[in-house]
């Protein structure tokens, strides 16, 4: 009997009798790409030893096995990648551990181009829109479609990483994700993000207009404000956050935050113009402004444990409502009267909490009569506005906190 002599065709002087090479490396629902070695002149689905030179000519071919969600087909890539293409239907990629970029300013870097699309990406990669141009490095936009996303970062020089313009569904897994201006504009999707390491954003980390977002991250900053809600449902879980303008901003919908450490260099930390804030931290800070102000008839409940601000740390004013609950409140400027809340209008219920304002400032200062509700209000030093009235509960006034 012969040896075989396994290869690629690539026969050379003629061979040894028995001696032969395999012409064809087949492997089932899979079609490769590969930036070296690819033609697609040449290329053929299910068949390693003829690989595409294009992602979206590997994807056009991948289309011939009549991919469906029971049985998926895969597009399997070697090499880096220079190219912008739309994603199909049931047509999963792998990656690999290679860079992916593009220099198209004119669509974004991948896309399911309007259409419904299930497919999953993944690989050790790192996905970089680096055009210059006003284009997502991700953008969704087909109303069921269903897009499951996992590499090593997603980056974006100019623009957005994910514009979500759908009621999409659409899973995140990176270790980093790093924006010229938004990290992830959700329009009216599901969205799930984990992030491991970090994210930064030259404007704002994640914004939900509509539909459902919640993010896992372990450290985020940004150059503007870190989140915005403005509808829907946001739900952000995170180690440490800093922001050099604010941290959140809410004009609509229900805003949870979950942090241990969050600081905020240049405004007001959690700016509540509308909707429901519901905030739980172990440390927050500010050293130019307030940490929280609630307008406009909106809602926030904060259970942070420690709060520091160079300003009015809580401000309540037109119709809002405000639930502060178990927490250490203190203004920190060594030289200015500051005052721990300001109540210019709504509804304020403190529970459990601490309050220290500085030099004269007050525990509450009123612009109007109020009727405070509480469950045990402790103050450093001076008491309350005479405009506020004890309905229930203890005020106490203890020198030693």
């Amino acid at each position: 009997m012969g040896r075989a002599r396994f290869g690629i065709e690539n026969v050379g002087a003629p061979l040894p009798p028995g001696v032969f090479y395999l012409t064809s490396l087949n492997v089932g629902r899979t079609v490769f790409r590969d930036e070296i070695y690819g033609n697609d002149a040449t290329g053929l689905v299910e068949d390693e030893s003829k690989p595409f030179r294009t992602m979206s000519a590997a994807l056009a071919a991948s289309l011939t096995l009549t991919p469906t969600l029971t049985n998926r087909v895969l597009v399997r890539n070697k090499g880096e990648l220079r190219e912008d293409f739309n994603l199909e239907n049931a047509v999963d990629i792998d990656l690999g551990n290679y860079y992916f970029s593009t220099n198209s300013s004119l669509a974004a870097q991948i896309s399911d181009n309007g259409v419904d699309v299930d497919c999953i990406i993944y690989g050790n990669s790192i996905i970089d829109q680096n055009s210059g141009g006003i284009t997502p490095t991700i953008q969704i936009s087909g109303a069921n479609s269903n897009i499951r996303i996992n590499c090593d970062k997603i980056n974006n020089n100019s623009w957005m990483c994910f514009e979500i313009l759908s009621t999409a569904i659409v899973s995140i897994f990176c270790n980093q994700i790093n924006s010229a201006q938004d990290c992830i504009f959700n329009v009216g999707g599901t969205v799930y993000v984990e992030i491991n390491e970090s994210s930064h954003a030259g404007l704002t980390n994640f914004i939900n207009v509509l539909g459902d977002m919640i993010v896992r991250v372990n450290n985020f900053t940004c150059d503007d404000t870190a989140i915005q809600c403005a509808g829907g449902t946001l739900k952000v879980y995170c180690s440490k956050v800093a922001s050099q303008l604010k941290i959140a901003v809410g004009a609509g919908g229900t805003f949870s935050f979950y942090f241990d450490e969050a600081i905020c260099f240049g405004g007001v930390g959690f700016e509540n113009n509308g909707g429901t804030f519901i905030l739980n931290g172990r440390y927050m800070d500010t050293p130019d402004s307030c940490i929280i102000q609630t307008v406009d008839s909106s809602i926030t409940k904060s259970y942070i444990q420690e709060v520091f601000a160079q300003n009015t740390v809580v401000k309540l004013s037109d119709g809002g409502s405000m639930l502060l609950w178990n927490g250490r409140y203190a203004a920190q400027n060594l030289f200015l009267n500051i005052d721990v809340i300001q109540y210019d209008g709504g509804s304020l219920i403190i529970h459990d909490c601490i309050g220290i304002p500085n030099v004269a400032g007050l525990a509450i200062i009123a612009a109007a009569p109020i009727n405070l509700r509480c469950e045990n209000y402790y103050a450093s030093t001076n008491a309350l506005d005479p405009n506020v009235t004890v309905l229930t509960g203890n005020f106490i006034q203890d020198v030693n906190l």
